[in-house]
């Protein structure tokens, strides 16, 4: 659908976007990847369409939605929206959610440029 306003999810509706698309499934083994430019340029649509096209499990976490009036995301919150799209019926097996769940209880926390994220082991994501 090329005039759908929502991001697209097939590669097939990208155009002209192939040398990202090649970068991108070059990066995606990388442990961090970062995609960023001015709003409405197609980076999520980049983002759903490559992960789609590897037939990988996913999932995406828009970290806008975090901020509280303040300006800052509570250490909570990001822990919480993983563990909240985990839950969802996204395609991941039952044995792949236990594995991530494995790995999140041996995970205190991350820090990212002073953001720190406190890993809730007690949450069960199954």
């Amino acid at each position: 659908m090329l005039f759908n306003i929502k991001p697209k999810d097939n590669i097939k509706d990208l155009f002209g976007r192939e040398k990202e698309i090649l970068l991108l499934k070059r990066c995606v083994t990388e442990p961090l990847t970062v995609i960023y430019g001015i709003r409405r340029t197609g980076k999520t649509s980049l983002l759903k369409s490559v992960l789609n096209s590897l037939e990988i499990p996913y999932i995406i976490i828009d970290i806008r939605e975090l901020f509280n009036e303040s300006g800052t995301i509570r250490e909570n919150e990001i822990s919480l929206k993983i563990l909240h799209e985990l839950k969802k019926d996204i395609g991941i097996s039952q044995k792949l959610r236990f594995l991530i769940s494995d790995i999140l209880s041996k995970i205190n926390g991350i820090e990212i440029n002073h953001l720190k994220i406190d890993i809730d082991a007690s949450k069960n994501i199954n």
